[in-house]
């Protein structure tokens, strides 16, 4: 394991190996220079070292604050080499010393059966998050043709219903999406007080405004319009071939907009990555997909989404 000085690093090969390792964007440099911006961040690379020569195999970013270490998504390993895993933490364990380590994020789709790998950890109390990831696999049809026909009778319906009154998509990107913010707030708050959930547009505007200030081209909101209103919206992160719905809305009585939008902008990525995913958000626990029944839960299975364990986890070594 080498450290490395945060002006040291290539972004743009920082995240191309995020990619490799299948990491989230959470793991992407545009996060990690956000966070090293308010409080000490520590960068880790690991090589493999071999006759022909030295290979990186590995990299990660932790956040240090008061004895405590947050990996910054997790350790990004090469799929070739994810026996190493428990070896690579150790490593970083040793050089950062006695804490409380924080592992995994909501969105770290890392498979990793952490009651195997215990014994090779250091001895503290550990606490296994045991999350998991709510996902469309579009590897799981074999063109969108056929997913649209696996999705629920009701999406279909309300596509239909929505298409009939030429409906317009438009999708912008990072700055350009700052314009798009008071819109999606305002579908957002509908959508809370139909739930009777608490919902603040103070607190809610900056937060997005924020995210797309750091994810910059990586964020995005999309929306949909018909008869001159905006109907629904959708905030979302591109990181590689995954998209990770972060936040949404739509209109009271939209007469299936919603639906449209999701169909729509899911047909564009199968196009582009037929082996992509679409993240919904974490699992809701002791629950999965197959058995969600209300609100946002049961669209999400009416979108035949599927549950991917998680990694995340909390050991003290104080």
């Amino acid at each position: 394991m080498q450290e490395r000085s945060v002006g040291a690093v290539d972004p743009a090969a920082w995240d191309r190996f995020v990619f490799e390792s299948r990491g989230s964007f959470l793991g992407s440099w545009k996060v990690i220079r956000v966070e090293s911006l308010l409080r000490t961040v520590r960068i880790f690379e690991f090589f493999l070292t071999n006759p022909s020569g030295r290979l990186k195999i590995g990299q990660c970013a932790v956040a240090v604050a008061n004895r405590r270490v947050r990996f910054l998504d997790r350790l990004h390993l090469l799929p070739d080499h994810a026996e190493t895993w428990a070896d690579g933490l150790r490593q970083v364990f040793a050089r950062c010393g006695a804490a409380t380590y924080a592992y995994g994020s909501p969105w770290n789709h890392e498979r990793r059966c952490l009651a195997a790998v215990a014994a090779d950890l250091p001895a503290g109390k550990l606490v296994d998050g045991a999350i998991g990831v709510d996902c469309i696999d579009f590897a799981a049809w074999p063109d969108f043709a056929a997913y649209r026909r696996a999705v629920s009778e009701n999406i279909r319906r309300d596509y239909k219903k929505a298409a009939a009154a030429a409906p317009m998509v438009v999708t912008r990107r990072g700055a350009a999406a700052y314009r798009d913010v008071p819109g999606l707030v305002a579908l957002r708050r509908q959508v809370m007080a139909r739930n009777g959930e608490p919902f603040s547009s103070v607190l809610d505007t900056p937060k997005h405004a924020l995210k797309l200030l750091c994810l910059r081209d990586d964020a995005f909101i999309a929306t949909v319009e018909a008869e001159g209103i905006r109907q629904s919206a959708f905030f979302g992160v591109r990181f590689g071939n995954g998209i990770y719905y972060l936040s949404g809305g739509t209109r009271d009585k939209s007469e299936g907009f919603g639906s449209f939008l999701f169909l729509t902008l899911i047909e564009n990525w199968f196009a582009q990555h037929p082996d992509g995913k679409l993240y919904l958000g974490t699992t809701e626990p002791g629950l999965t997909p197959e058995t969600y029944s209300h609100g946002n839960l049961l669209y999400r299975r009416k979108l035949r989404a599927v549950s991917i364990p998680g990694t995340a986890f909390t050991l003290d070594l104080r």
